[in-house]
């Protein structure tokens, strides 16, 4: 499990020195804040899209799973990340699926696999 850091202000050289106290009770596993996500994007954007393995994030008193949103096509695999769904950790809620976010979503998607789909193929 990764944990992010959001809204830091990083030197790029020198000395980082960071003081972090966060309290905050997990009551979504990342599991479970996975299989959410993984239900939200099958039923309100493709249902060939899922969550990926959730990095818990915090960002000021805010903490939650990001859970990375991937696209998976029979004989052509997984594509992603298209994009991210938060989850907060403490009361399960999702981040909304504006259509905004669906639209990027989607629009990832047709990159990825326009992109697979104009690449040469080598002979088998």
């Amino acid at each position: 499990m990764a944990l992010l850091l959001e809204n830091q202000d990083i030197p790029e050289s020198g000395r980082l020195e960071l003081d972090i106290r966060v309290s905050a009770d997990i009551r979504v596993a990342a599991p479970e804040a996975q299989r959410r996500v993984t239900r939200l994007l099958a039923q309100d954007v493709s249902y060939q899209m899922y969550g990926g393995q959730p990095q818990l994030v915090v960002g000021g008193e805010r903490v939650v799973w990001r859970v990375p949103a991937y696209l998976g096509l029979p004989k052509l695999g997984e594509f992603g990340p298209l994009g991210t769904v938060d989850v907060d950790v403490q009361t399960g809620a999702i981040q909304p699926l504006t259509p905004a976010l669906t639209a990027d979503l989607m629009a990832h998607a047709r990159a990825l696999t326009a992109r697979y789909a104009s690449a040469p193929r080598a002979a088998g």
